[in-house]
């Protein structure tokens, strides 16, 4: 297994692992609302219910105490009463109101009977409820595992597929290996141990060389440091022959050494160290390829000022391979700046956003002088991303401390023409193709 293999591995199991935490806190939160909303529901019944019993009790009270009174009072009356006629008609009073306390308390039993089943099926109904909710979270869980299944098996599916795929295009891989011999290291290993430093070093870096084992491939990377060193050959102490700019770059030929993985450049200029670069998938080779092939051309500003000479116009040229030649043509940078142009790099990406940005209305193919052109709104198509390093703006100003940073919008006029914009109003910074 490659490390691109064991990279995708491991972020395939750390995603698995994340998607398993979320949907264990989301069961834990579902079972959570729903045992929150059964309390709340069984509280608020044993509130409602506590209300309604406290109100029956009161009036059951008021009106057993009112029917103990009104006996009371009639046993009162017949003890104090001397007349028996009065007595008679007392006691058939006091004989109605004890028959009807008796029917009362016979009903009361029999309504505390028919609570007590009442409460039973209460009790019942909530044990069914309880049952009903787990039975509903048991099947949310399952619902739950079969999509954790599913999401595990197309996950497995593309990892598959993807290191297929890497595996056929021998892209960092170790299939279709081929040992390269180099007669060279073979003949300098007999040089005696009397030579020189500088030669033993050579001879040391070789032989690395001779040892390790190349893969011819073909893909694209792009630079993340301001810049990495060029070498010679595919070692840390080989020489230093050039610099590569932010940018993005082809790799034919891949060799791994000393715990280092070397690229070599389609240009030919040398090897660079991969760590320092991040790859680019194919789709985005494709893309970049043919957006940035389209826009490698010479670019003049569009509008000069009328009290600004003509010969200070500036300018640049998208190249290939991601670089950049800034230049303006006029007496005092040809004296102090002639065949030494000023190098940066760039970047182009798609344009994204629907935002607009500002611009001229092109409306002819020659420098517009004078008054300055009418602005209007554009769409752009890409965006131009150029960097130039300190070192090289030193070239054309000595007082230069700092690197300089540039962003253009792209975009093709209704003449045809490629026409770069910084975007700000009212009076942005155009450039166009004057050859188109």
């Amino acid at each position: 297994m490659d490390m691109e293999d064991y990279e995708k591995q491991e972020e395939l199991k750390r995603a698995n692992q994340l998607f398993s935490e979320s949907n264990n806190l989301q069961k834990r939160q579902l079972d959570q609302q729903e045992q929150l909303s059964y309390q709340q529901k069984k509280h608020h019944d044993e509130i409602i219910r506590e209300q309604r019993w406290n109100a029956e009790q009161k009036r059951i009270e008021k009106f057993e105490k009112e029917m103990d009174d009104k006996i009371y009072g009639l046993k009162v009356e017949i003890a104090k009463s001397k007349d028996w006629e009065v007595k008679s008609g007392l006691q058939v009073l006091l004989d109605e109101e004890l028959t009807k306390k008796d029917a009362y308390y016979r009903q009361k039993s029999i309504k505390e009977e028919a609570d007590r089943q009442e409460e039973e099926k209460r009790v019942a109904k909530y044990q069914k409820e309880i049952k009903k909710a787990k039975l509903v979270s048991l099947i949310k869980k399952i619902i739950f595992t079969i999509i954790i299944g599913i999401v595990a098996l197309i996950a497995l599916l593309w990892y598959f597929s993807g290191s297929n795929q890497d595996n056929t295009k021998n892209t960092f891989g170790e299939s279709n290996i081929t040992k390269k011999k180099n007669s060279d290291a073979e003949k300098q290993s007999t040089v005696k141990s009397s030579s020189q430093s500088s030669t033993s070093k050579t001879k040391k870096s070789d032989d690395k060389v001779s040892n390790a084992v190349t893969t011819k491939t073909n893909f694209q990377v792009e630079v993340t440091k301001n810049q990495i060193d060029v070498r010679n050959s595919p070692d840390i102490n080989s020489q230093i022959i050039s610099t590569c700019q932010l940018g993005v770059y082809t790799i034919v030929e891949t060799l791994e050494a000393d715990g280092y993985n070397w690229g070599k450049l389609e240009s030919n200029e040398g090897w660079i160290n991969l760590a320092s670069t991040s790859r680019i998938s194919e789709s985005e080779v494709k893309d970049a390829v043919s957006t940035t092939t389209e826009w490698e051309k010479s670019y003049s500003y569009y509008y000069v000022p009328s009290n600004t000479s003509t010969l200070m116009m500036a300018g640049f040229k998208l190249e290939a391979f991601g670089y950049v030649t800034l230049y303006r043509s006029g007496a005092e940078i040809m004296a102090s700046n002639s065949g030494n142009p000023v190098k940066g790099s760039y970047t182009i990406e798609k344009y994204s956003s629907s935002e607009q940005v500002t611009s001229y209305v092109i409306n002819q193919k020659t420098i517009v002088n004078g008054d300055a052109p009418e602005t209007k709104l554009v769409s752009p198509n890409i965006i131009l991303k150029i960097h130039v390093p300190v070192s090289e703006l030193k070239k054309a100003d000595s007082n230069m401390s700092q690197d300089e940073d540039k962003v253009y919008y792209g975009y093709i006029s209704n003449l045809g023409q490629h026409i770069l914009t910084d975007g700000n109003s009212p009076m942005p910074q155009v450039f166009f193709n004057r050859g188109e």
